[in-house]
């Protein structure tokens, strides 16, 4: 059986380590992933709530509006802790650039947690699951900004255990550490893919 995923995002980096997380788990050859911007142009819903309330918002409005020949949308959303200064709370602008802008010391844990909700248009069911990938801050020497559709933090976070930050790890390597701090719930979304 194959299957056909909607990625619900505009950001390439992300749709790269969403697609690199389902390939661990599902064969990919059986599979088709497309983004937002493969398939339709669309104006985005407003974020609100929590890290886990907007991966399912954005699977559920996504689910609900393209029409097109798809089994599963994904939705995800990050959210950013720094240890020793803030909480868990959804990744923004403004979380972003307070990074950016070099506020907190080089070496500084920061811990991304990712919500991912599945959507079955077929059953209109939603799983949800969350996991935490951590990040030790390596400074911004180079300036680096925001920009449209991408994700610069991660030019300046080093992933743990690696010397070089997440952007000058290769695709493969970039999918592989974050599906070894997403195994069990990457592994709860394939079980419940399997029911469908």
């Amino acid at each position: 059986m194959s299957f056909n995923f909607l990625l619900a995002t505009t950001n390439i980096d992300k749709a790269w380590i969403l697609r690199g997380l389902f390939k661990e788990i599902l064969w990919e050859s059986k599979y088709k992933y497309v983004t937002l911007q493969d398939i339709w142009s669309i104006i985005e819903p407003d974020e609100i709530g929590s890290i886990t309330e907007r991966a399912e918002q954005k699977a559920l409005y996504y689910g609900s509006k393209i029409e097109e020949d798809l089994d599963f949308v994904i939705g995800s959303d990050d959210g950013i802790e720094i240890i020793g200064y803030y909480p868990a709370t959804p990744a923004s602008a403004e979380m972003t650039d307070l990074i950016l802008k070099d506020s907190f010391p080089i070496g500084t844990t920061i811990i991304v947690h990712r919500s991912i909700a599945i959507f079955s248009k077929k059953t209109q069911e939603i799983f949800i699951t969350s996991m935490k990938i951590p990040f030790t801050y390596n400074g911004n020497s180079d300036q680096i900004q925001r920009k449209k559709w991408t994700y610069p933090l991660s030019q300046v976070l080093i992933p743990e255990g690696h010397t070089s930050t997440f952007s000058q790890l290769t695709i493969s390597e970039q999918q592989w550490f974050t599906y070894l701090h997403s195994q069990k719930e990457m592994t709860e979304i394939k079980a419940w893919i399997e029911t469908i």
